[in-house]
């Protein structure tokens, strides 16, 4: 598929994309810790 697509368009898709965002914690023997990750 060779499809050209202007960088605005592409930047508005991006922009649009739903992406779930998961949070990540702990709580163990060296301390807290935590981050987040799509």
């Amino acid at each position: 598929m060779a499809t050209q697509i202007s960088k605005a368009d592409f930047r508005d898709a991006m922009a649009r994309v739903c992406a779930p965002v998961n949070i990540v914690t702990t709580d163990g023997p060296a301390g807290r810790g935590g981050f987040t990750a799509t």
